[in-house]
C-alpha cells in the first residue's frame, strides 16, 4: 500500500468535496507533502479537530501521487499552544514555507527550527513581550532562506573576494550576485551595515544569541528590509496574504 509515517504539522487546509479536506503538511523526514483527508469534516470523524496548524501530529499516509491519502493522525503534544498575538506570525511562517519550500524536499534541520520558533512565539505571547516577535521572525526567515539556498552565509563577502564581513563596513546584498562591499560613506536603500550581516550570520547558531543580536534597533530595521528584499525576489509579484493582514492589524 506504500504506507509511510512521519512527525508533521499542518501548514494549510482547504475543503475538498462535501466531507473531506486537502491539507499541506510539513514533515520532518519527508518535507512538505499534500494529503487528502477523506471524511475529515464529518461530525464523527476521528480526524475532526486534529488537522489544525501549530500542533505536532503523528501522520500516516499511503500512495505515491502528488496528493497522498491520509490514513491516520494522532496528536503528539510537547508544544505550547499558539494563541493571542502569536497566531498571525505563526500563519505568516506557514504561508512563507508553503511558498518557498517545494514538495517532497526534506529539511529535517529546518523542521526542528520551525518547532523551536513556534515555541518561542508561544512563550513570547504568554509574556506579552511583543517587541520580541520581530527578531524571532527575522531569525527564522534567515534560516529558511539559507536552507533553500536563497541567501548567503552573511559572514563573508561573495567570491572572488571572500573577505570576512567588517562590522563597521557598508555592503550591498544582491539576490543574484551576493554580498559586495561599498565605498560610500552614507548608507542608502541598497546599503547594509556589516554588523547587520553578522547578526544574520548568527541565526543558525544559538537561538538566544541570535534573537538578542537581532534586537538592536538599527539591526532590526536593516535586517527586516534586507530579508524582505530577498524573500520578495523569490516570491515574485504575488505577496503574502498573512503579511498584508498583519499590516492592517498594526494600522488598526
Amino acid at each position: 500500500m506504500n504506507a509511510a509515517s512521519d512527525l508533521g504539522l499542518v501548514l494549510h487546509a482547504m475543503a475538498w468535496r462535501e466531507t473531506s479536506l486537502i491539507i499541506e503538511v510539513f514533515t520532518r523526514t519527508h518535507g512538505r507533502i499534500g494529503l487528502i483527508a477523506k471524511g475529515a469534516r464529518r461530525p464523527r470523524s476521528a480526524l475532526r479537530g486534529l488537522l489544525h496548524p501549530f500542533q505536532p501530529l503523528d501522520l500516516r499516509w499511503s500512495g505515491k501521487s502528488e496528493l497522498r491519502n491520509l490514513i491516520g493522525a494522532e496528536w503528539v503534544g510537547g508544544l505550547a499552544v499558539l494563541g493571542g498575538s502569536a497566531i498571525m506570525p505563526g500563519f505568516y511562517l506557514n504561508e512563507l514555507m508553503m511558498r518557498l519550500i517545494p514538495r517532497d524536499d526534506a529539511h529535517p534541520a529546518l523542521f526542528d527550527d520551525y518547532l523551536a520558533t513556534l515555541g518561542l512565539l508561544a512563550k513570547n505571547a504568554e509574556s506579552s513581550s511583543r517587541e520580541m516577535t520581530e527578531p524571532i521572525l527575522r531569525r527564522f526567515e534567515c534560516n529558511l532562506l539559507r536552507e533553500m539556498g536563497y541567501a548567503p552565509s552573511f559572514a563573508n563577502e561573495t567570491q572572488p573576494s571572500g573577505a570576512d564581513i567588517d562590522p563597521a563596513g557598508l555592503y550591498q546584498v544582491d539576490p543574484q550576485t551576493g554580498i559586495h562591499r561599498l565605498g560610500v560613506q552614507e548608507p542608502g536603500e541598497d546599503a547594509f551595515h556589516g554588523a547587520t550581516l553578522l547578526a544574520l550570520a548568527s541565526a543558525g547558531g544559538s537561538i538566544e544569541e541570535a534573537v538578542h543580536a537581532l534586537e538592536n534597533p538599527r539591526i532590526a530595521t536593516e535586517s527586516k528590509r534586507l530579508l524582505r528584499r530577498l524573500i520578495g525576489h523569490h516570491l515574485g509579484e504575488e505577496g503574502l496574504q498573512s503579511r498584508e493582514i498583519m499590516r492592517e492589524l498594526v494600522r488598526i
